[in-house]
């Protein structure tokens, strides 16, 4: 079977909110991530449903919230916060499609930005089984 290659994107918006962040010069942003596949042949963003689950690893400070796991597309987190931070996001393919990890700079440069990934997907063989009766 080949190899599967796929483009995953991530989608972060952010916005200032006004809460106090506790420190001064940073302020409180709300933000959000979404995971979406991009069609090779039109470009366009489809739904990420080759995926079973995904797994953000957030930076510490976010507690017993530092670990999330998301299991429909789009994977949507919404958290809020006052700091940048890179952060690890495991997609996990369906049908034993294996784990790709993917990096992730959040960052408040933009209120909207776009990330993409390639990554390769080996197809599990499919066992098939029958029964006869005699």
């Amino acid at each position: 079977m080949p190899d599967v290659k796929r483009t995953v994107k991530i989608i972060t918006e952010q916005h200032e909110i006004s809460k106090d962040s506790g420190v001064e010069g940073y302020p409180m942003r709300e933000w959000n991530i979404r995971i979406v596949l991009v069609n090779e042949n039109t470009g366009e963003d489809v739904p990420a449903n080759v995926f079973e689950k995904a797994t953000y690893k957030l930076h510490p400070t976010f507690g017993a919230r530092e670990t999330q796991v998301v299991k429909k597309p789009p994977f949507r987190i919404q958290e809020e916060g006052w700091g940048e931070f890179d952060m690890r996001i495991t997609v996990t393919g369906i049908d034993k499609g294996g784990d790709h990890e993917l990096l992730h700079d959040l960052n408040f440069q933009n209120e909207r930005y776009e990330a993409e990934h390639k990554i390769v997907s080996v197809p599990q063989p499919v066992l098939v089984t029958s029964s006869h009766a005699d």
